[in-house]
C-alpha cells in the first residue's frame, strides 16, 4: 500500500473519506486503492455568495453545474463539480453535510461545512464523463434534513488559453509623444529581447513571447537600434519570440480616408521588407484595442491586403457597441475578416487568466449563463498598462507554470494572436458564425473634436493626399494625427488642476504641450500638402460648372429666413419651424459632468447646465451675401463676436456658409459648441461618406453603436422623397441629425428630423478633457442640390475640391503664452 510520500504531486487520489476513498464507485476503483491509507478526513468549506433570502420554513435549494477544470487522478481525468446550495434559517453555527454525487458509472462522497441562511458554493472533483449524463446529487444536512436533485450534464470543453504578452500603444497618453517613442524603443529592442533570451530554452508554449500590438513599436525598435540590437531583434522574430500585428497604431479610423487607411495597413508590410523579415514575421492579424468603434470599410481593406484576422479590444469602461465574441466582420464591398471581440479586461491585464477553477464558470457548458464560444481556443493578453512592460514576465510565467502543474486543462500557452487563430481555424465552422456587416460606430469620436482648428488642417491635407499628391512626410503626419490618443491622460493633472480652480496659468505646461504635439502633426501635414500642390501640376481645387444658377437667400433682422436652391426647392424656412433655432445660430450645450465616463476623468461639477443660444445683434444682406452677427452671453465660455456669412459660389449652384468665432473664452465646464442648420424636410433619410462608401445613418449602423453623432469624410446627403441635398465641410466631421445629442449616449435608432447640428467642438469626452479651447476659429460649409441622375460620392468629391481654396485662417485654440516648443514629428 502506498504512503503519502509516494503520492505524485497534484494527483487526485480520492483519499480522506472516513470509510475509505471518497470515490465510492468507479470502473477503475482498484487502481485508486493503492493510495488508500490512514489520512485525515477531507472536509470542504463552502464559499459564501450572499444571503439566501429563503423563508425560515422553506426547503433548501440545490443547483448542480460543472467547471471546465480538469485534473489528473488515479482513475483518469476529473472535472470540477460545482454545487450551489441555499439554506434557510440563521445563526452562526455551521452545518455539517454529506454530499453524494453519482452517475451510472461513478459515485463520489464529500463532507462539507455549510452556513444557515446563506447562498453558498461547494466544489470538488468528479471523474470525467465523455457523454451527457444524469447526475443524482443528495445533500444530507445534519439536524436539517436532506435535499436531492437530478441534473442533466454534458461534457465540458477542454480549453486552451493562448496568452500574449504585450503593451497597449497610446502615443502621447502617458507622456509626451517623443518620450513614449523612446520608451517603446527600449521596451522592444532591449527589455523584450533580454527576456525572450532568458526563457528561450523552455518548451514551446512556455517561453516568453512579446507581441507588438501595433507595428510602429517594432519600427521604433529597429530604427533606434544599433547593429547588435537589430541582429538580436531578427533572431527573436525568426524564432517567433517577437510577433507583430498589422496596423501601425490604434486609430480613430473614421477620421481616415480610404486611401490613408489602406496606406496604414501597407505600412506594416513595408516595415517587414525593410528589416528583412519577409519570411519570418507573420502579419496575418490586425489588432485595434481601446477605441470602441471602427470604420466600416476596414474589413474590406484588410481583406484586400490579405489580412483575414482581427482582434477588436473595445474599452469596456465606456458604452461600447455589443458584439458577438467571434464573428465574420464584413465590409460594404463584401471583404471579410474573422474577428475576435474582447474588452480591455483582456488587453489591459492578466485578469482574464484563471487562478482557480471558479474563474472558469463563464465557460461552463452546464452554466445557463455561460458563454457560447465556438471552438476550444481562447485569447488572453497580459498587458502592463499603456506603453510599459514587460517587467514582471518571470512572475507571470511562474503563475502559468503553477497552473499547468496542477491542471491538465485548460492549457495556458504563451504565444501571440496568430497562434490563437491557427488553433481556432482548425475547429470552427466558419459559415455558421454570425456576420457583422454594419458599422461599429465609434463612441469616442468626440475626442478628436477637441481640436477644431487642427481638424480643419488635417482634413484639407488629407484631401490633397487622396487626390494622389503624396510624400513620406505627409503620410507620416496624417497617420500620427489619426492615432487615437488626444492629449495627456487627465488623471495626471486633475488633482493639481482642481486645487488651482481649473486655472491653467502655470503648472500645466506638459499637459498643454501634449496637445501642441498633436496639433503639430496637422500643421506639418498642411504645410507639406501646400508644398506638394505648389510643386506639381495637380491641384486640390476644381472648376465648378457655371450657369447652374444661384440660391435665393431671404433674411430679416433676426437672420436667415429662407434658402431656396436653383431648382426651386426650399430647404430652409424659419416660419415652418418657429421653435427651432434659426439656420446659422450658434448653440452651446453644457453637461453637468461626463455622463457615463470613468469617474476619475470627470470635470468638477458646475452649476451651468442646459443649452444656451447666441443672440443676433445684426443681420445685413446685399446682392452678394448675408452677414449675421451674434454674441453668446454665456455663464461660462462666452463669445463676444460671432460672424456668419452666407453667399453663392458664383452661378455654380453651390452655397457657401462661413462661421467665424472671435474671442472665445475658455471654460473648465464640460462644453459642446454646435451650429444649427435646420432643414425643411418631412421624412429625411441621411447618409454620408465613410471610407469612400455612402453609409446610411441607422440602417448601416450596428445596434448599440453611437447614435449621438455621425462622422463623415467628404460630407453627407439628405433625401426627402425626390429631393436631395449635399453638405460638405472641410472643418466639421461630426454631425447630429434630429437634435443636439452629444452626451446622451443613445444606442437606439431615433426619429430623424430636419433638426441638424454641425458639431464644432467639445472640450470633454469619455476619457479626457481639454479645458482651454478658446480664441479664434472659423468653419466653412458648402451645400448643393443633387439631381436624381447624379451619384452622391462623385458630387461630394467635386465639392471637396473647394476645400483647398479655403485654407484656415491663422488661429489658435490655446493662449500663446502657454505655447510650448513643438516636438519634431516622428
Amino acid at each position: 500500500m502506498a504512503t503519502n510520500l509516494d503520492r505524485p504531486q497534484h494527483l487526485e487520489t480520492w483519499i480522506g473519506h472516513p470509510h475509505g476513498l471518497r470515490l465510492r464507485r468507479h470502473p477503475r476503483q482498484a487502481e485508486a486503492m493503492r493510495f488508500l491509507d490512514e489520512f485525515p478526513m477531507v472536509i470542504r468549506f463552502s464559499e459564501i455568495i450572499e444571503r439566501s433570502g429563503l423563508a425560515p420554513s422553506a426547503q433548501p435549494t440545490l443547483r448542480v453545474e460543472t467547471l471546465p477544470a480538469f485534473r489528473q487522478s488515479s482513475v483518469g481525468l476529473t472535472v470540477e463539480l460545482r454545487l450551489e446550495i441555499s439554506l434557510p434559517g440563521s445563526g452562526p453555527e455551521p452545518r455539517m453535510a454529506k454530499i453524494t454525487a453519482s452517475t451510472p458509472e461513478a459515485e463520489v462522497q464529500e463532507f462539507a461545512v455549510l452556513r444557515a441562511g446563506k447562498r453558498q458554493v461547494v466544489t470538488f472533483p468528479f471523474p470525467e464523463f465523455a457523454e451527457a449524463v444524469d447526475m443524482h446529487v443528495s445533500v444530507e444536512i445534519r439536524d436539517e434534513g436532506r435535499v436531492d436533485t437530478v441534473a442533466r450534464l454534458v461534457p465540458e470543453k477542454k480549453w486552451t488559453f493562448h496568452v500574449a504578452f504585450q503593451t497597449h500603444l497610446d502615443l502621447g497618453w502617458t507622456d509626451r509623444a517623443d518620450r513614449v517613442i523612446a520608451a517603446l524603443r527600449k521596451m522592444t529592442s532591449v527589455d523584450a529581447v533580454d527576456i525572450c533570451r532568458e526563457f528561450g530554452d523552455r518548451p514551446e508554449g512556455q517561453r516568453f513571447v512579446w507581441t507588438c500590438e501595433c507595428s510602429e513599436a517594432l519600427r521604433y525598435a529597429w530604427e533606434g537600434g544599433d547593429a547588435a540590437q537589430r541582429k538580436a531583434l531578427l533572431e527573436c522574430i525568426d524564432r517567433e519570440l517577437i510577433q507583430c500585428c498589422v496596423l501601425p497604431f490604434t486609430f480613430h479610423t473614421n477620421l481616415m480616408s480610404r486611401r490613408l487607411l489602406s496606406r496604414a495597413i501597407q505600412r506594416s508590410f513595408e516595415l517587414r521588407r525593410e528589416i528583412g523579415a519577409e519570411h519570418m514575421l507573420d502579419l496575418s492579424v490586425a489588432q485595434q484595442n481601446d477605441v470602441p468603434g471602427h470604420n466600416w470599410v476596414l474589413p474590406d481593406l484588410l481583406a484586400e491586403a490579405g489580412v483575414r484576422r482581427a482582434v477588436l479590444g473595445h474599452n469596456w469602461l465606456v458604452k461600447g457597441c455589443p458584439l458577438p465574441p467571434l464573428f465574420r466582420w464584413r465590409g460594404p464591398d463584401g471583404g471579410e475578416v474573422l474577428a475576435l471581440s474582447t474588452t480591455c479586461v483582456d488587453y489591459g491585464g492578466a485578469s482574464g487568466l484563471p487562478a482557480d477553477p471558479r474563474d472558469l464558470r463563464g465557460l461552463s457548458r452546464n452554466n445557463p449563463d455561460g458563454a457560447d464560444i465556438a471552438g476550444t481556443a481562447l485569447f488572453r493578453s497580459i498587458t502592463y498598462g499603456e506603453n510599459c512592460g514587460p517587467a514582471f514576465a518571470s512572475r507571470e510565467l511562474g503563475s502559468i507554470t503553477r497552473w499547468q502543474d496542477e491542471f491538465v486543462w485548460p492549457r495556458l500557452k504563451v504565444g501571440g494572436p496568430k497562434d490563437y487563430f491557427n488553433h481556432l481555424e482548425t475547429e470552427i465552422d466558419y459559415g455558421s458564425l454570425p456576420i457583422v456587416d454594419r458599422e461599429i460606430s465609434d463612441w469616442w469620436l468626440d475626442g478628436p473634436a477637441s481640436m477644431p482648428t487642427a481638424m480643419g488642417k488635417f482634413r484639407r491635407a488629407q484631401r490633397i493626399f487622396d487626390l494622389g499628391a503624396s510624400s513620406p512626410d505627409l503620410e507620416e503626419d496624417l497617420t500620427l494625427f489619426a492615432e487615437h490618443s488626444f492629449g495627456l491622460n487627465a488623471q495626471l493633472v486633475k488633482v493639481k488642476a482642481a486645487e488651482a480652480g481649473w486655472r491653467i496659468d502655470e503648472g500645466f505646461e506638459e499637459y498643454i504641450a501634449s496637445w501642441h504635439d498633436k496639433e503639430a502633426y496637422a500643421d506639418d501635414a498642411l504645410a507639406e500638402a501646400r508644398s506638394l500642390v505648389e510643386h506639381s501640376a495637380a491641384s486640390g481645387s476644381f472648376s465648378p460648372e457655371e450657369n447652374v444658377g444661384s440660391w435665393e437667400i431671404a433674411s430679416d433682422e433676426r437672420g436667415l429666413v429662407r434658402l431656396t436652391d436653383p431648382e426651386g426647392t426650399t430647404w430652409v424656412d424659419a416660419s415652418a419651424e418657429p421653435d427651432l433655432p434659426r439656420f446659422g445660430s450658434l448653440i452651446q450645450k453644457f453637461l453637468p459632468r461626463e455622463t457615463g465616463s470613468w469617474f476619475h476623468h470627470d470635470l468638477p461639477f458646475a452649476p451651468n447646465q442646459g443649452i444656451h443660444a447666441a443672440r443676433v445683434i445684426s443681420s445685413d444682406s446685399d446682392a452678394s451675401a448675408l452677414v449675421v452677427r451674434q454674441t453668446l452671453s454665456s455663464p461660462a465660455g462666452a463669445i463676444d463676436d460671432i460672424s456668419l456669412r452666407i453667399e453663392n459660389v458664383g452661378e455654380t449652384g453651390i452655397l457657401r456658409t462661413e462661421l467665424m468665432i472671435h474671442g472665445k473664452e475658455a471654460t473648465a465646464q464640460s462644453e459642446t459648441l454646435a451650429l444649427a442648420l435646420p432643414l425643411l424636410v418631412g421624412k429625411p433619410v441621411y447618409s454620408g461618406d465613410v471610407g469612400g462608401r455612402m453609409l446610411r445613418v441607422d440602417t448601416d449602423q450596428l445596434p448599440g453603436g453611437n447614435r449621438d453623432a455621425h462622422a463623415f469624410g467628404l460630407g453627407w446627403m439628405v433625401e426627402d422623397g425626390s429631393k436631395r441635398l449635399l453638405v460638405s465641410s472641410p472643418d466639421v466631421f461630426l454631425w447630429h441629425f434630429g437634435g443636439l445629442w452629444h452626451g446622451n449616449f443613445n444606442r437606439r435608432e431615433m426619429p430623424r428630423t430636419g433638426e441638424v447640428y454641425a458639431h464644432l467642438f467639445n472640450n470633454a469626452w469619455q476619457t479626457n478633457f481639454r479645458v482651454w479651447i478658446e480664441g479664434e476659429m472659423s468653419f466653412v460649409f458648402y451645400m448643393k442640390h443633387l439631381g436624381q441622375d447624379e451619384a452622391p460620392l462623385p458630387a461630394l468629391e467635386k465639392m471637396a475640391g473647394l476645400w483647398w481654396d479655403e485654407l484656415p485662417r491663422k488661429a489658435s485654440g490655446v493662449k500663446p503664452a502657454f505655447r510650448a516648443p513643438q516636438t519634431a514629428t516622428v
